[in-house]
């Protein structure tokens, strides 16, 4: 029996809520916990009422909103509230750069400052409520790898905000000790001998999960099987911040041993979806956020379609955000009820940021997932990134473990890529001594400037 997990979850976790204001995390964590088993018609009825009342809120308090519905006569019920949300416009960075504090509520909400991920473009400051941080407890979604709180994980994580030279701080060591029970693998750090080190840390702590960018916790499990070396099966394994190909779950998995979880959010948005062991799809956090897919007219398409996702925070108040648009690509499931129990709303796939979508002069897109195909089977490659600077021209930048490739290897792939992208395509191969990641730890393997 683990005596230190019960000691965390009954008397070490609830005091650290107690004393930090964050008494209703508990409770809320456990709310969410029992929820998603009721079922999908009332689930839904609770996050219809809840975007009700966050659009309602917005056009009352929030200049850019109170405008907007008074310019174009906007009315809103709760009983037709998901059409009605349509009449509002989509949110883009670039609004929020133009209207800046038109969008803050005139209410006086503690909150805190959070800024948006930059693989889109410049980075954007926005308002986070202090409750939010309650409400985005990743507590829940560790919870769909089998985790409970007490129970021991291990956090393979990169961001420059949250590790700052190999430290998170004495705070946070004591938090993550004798709170949330978590030992931390600095994946900006990834050198053979840093590897070979998380794979005895992970051997010596036997995590019951593992979270993890996904690129961190593949290049790991790469290396590992690269070097016949043996490591702990955790009970799962949560991964974020990029997308996961198939290839790479599937070695994930072989190499660990145990289910992988997908996680997805942002920083803008935290905690949209999660998968569970049952399948790849991934179920909606409807308990926090509502999400559409749209076209590129911002038409709501039917299930299963391609489109690009908005996300409306439903907890948000001093800056809503409402129909953002988040940059990803993905599609809506028809699924209502999944094996594993939970009944929420179901996103099929979540294709990655659209600037991993290549475009032809002519108008047809090539996802960026085919040019990772490329790289399946390269050993001599450590790093790869495809750059789409043109319609007719293409950067491959690669840091290998050689010198250099062989000439019937960059053939075949430059044969590959006309295939999809037109004969008259220029490829340029730049093999560079590091390829570097974005300053949040992702790294970018599929970027189209077009």
């Amino acid at each position: 029996m683990d005596a230190v997990k019960y000691i965390i979850k009954y008397i070490n976790y609830p005091l650290a809520m107690l004393l930090s204001g964050q008494r209703e995390r508990k409770n809320i964590y456990q709310k969410s916990m029992k929820n998603q088993y009721r079922s999908y018609q009332e689930n839904e009825r609770e996050q219809n009422r809840k975007l009700y009342e966050i659009v309602t809120y917005a056009v009352e308090h929030v200049p850019y909103y109170q405008a907007y519905a008074r310019e174009h006569n906007l009315s809103f019920s709760l009983e037709t509230i998901t059409e009605d949300v349509k009449s509002l416009p989509v949110m883009t960075k670039e609004i929020i750069r133009q209207e800046g504090e038109n969008l803050f509520s005139r209410e006086t909400i503690p909150f805190h400052t959070e800024t948006s991920g930059g693989s889109t473009g410049e980075p954007v400051k926005l308002r986070h409520d202090d409750a939010l941080l309650t409400m985005t407890s990743g507590d829940y979604f560790l919870s769909y790898a089998g985790y409970e709180i007490g129970d021991k994980a291990a956090v393979l994580w990169g961001s420059e905000r949250d590790i700052l030279a190999g430290s998170i701080g004495l705070k946070a060591e004591i938090i993550n000790r004798f709170v949330k029970r978590r030992k931390f693998l600095n994946s900006f750090r990834m050198d053979e001998k840093t590897m070979e080190s998380y794979v005895e840390r992970i051997n010596s702590w036997k995590p019951k999960v593992i979270l993890a960018y996904v690129q961190s916790i593949y290049e790991l499990s790469k290396f590992i099987q690269g070097k016949g070396l043996e490591v702990y099966a955790p009970g799962g394994i949560v991964v974020s911040a990029g997308t996961l190909f198939p290839e790479w779950k599937q070695l994930i998995e072989t190499v660990f041993r145990c289910p992988v979880v997908n996680q997805y959010g942002s920083r803008e948005t935290p905690a949209i979806a999660v998968s569970c062991s049952q399948g790849d799809e991934l179920h909606i956090n409807s308990f926090l956020n509502y999400v559409e897919i749209v076209d590129e007219e911002n038409n709501t398409l039917p299930e299963e379609r391609d489109g690009e996702i908005l996300v409306t925070n439903l907890f948000n108040k001093s800056m809503p955000l409402i129909r953002y648009k988040i940059g990803d690509v993905g599609g809506m499931s028809s699924k209502r009820h999944c094996a594993c129990g939970r009944n929420l709303p179901c996103l099929s796939y979540v294709k990655g940021r659209t600037v991993n979508i290549f475009k032809r002069r002519d108008g047809t897109k090539i996802d960026g997932e085919y040019f990772t195909h490329l790289f399946y089977g390269l050993e001599e490659v450590r790093r790869f990134q495809v750059i789409q600077e043109d319609y007719d021209r293409i950067v491959v930048r690669m840091e290998l473990k050689c010198e250099s490739l062989e000439q019937e290897v960059l053939e075949k792939m430059t044969k590959s890529i006309q295939t999809v992208m037109g004969d008259a395509c220029q490829i340029n191969y730049e093999i560079v001594k590091q390829l570097l990641p974005t300053k949040s730890g992702k790294h970018l393997y599929t970027i189209s400037k077009v």
